[in-house]
């Protein structure tokens, strides 16, 4: 199942809001059932941290070309 490119960004910047400090930690929180709500997921997890880890690398740039 394909998680859209939207929900991975939202659950970024709930990440500061929630004050997790590690990918781990804000995959402990989506796998709760009023996170998996909010974002009306069915899944075990919202987004796993493996996910979210593999989406930033292809965000990534280091300023050089």
């Amino acid at each position: 199942m394909v998680i859209p490119t939207a929900t991975i960004f939202q659950v970024l910047v709930f990440q500061v809001a929630w004050g997790c400090r590690s990918l781990l930690s804000l995959d402990q929180h989506l796998r709760l059932a009023p996170f998996q709500k909010l974002f009306a997921c069915k899944r075990k997890s919202v987004v796993s941290d493996s996910t979210l880890r593999r989406s930033l690398e292809g965000w990534y740039w280091d300023g050089t070309d």
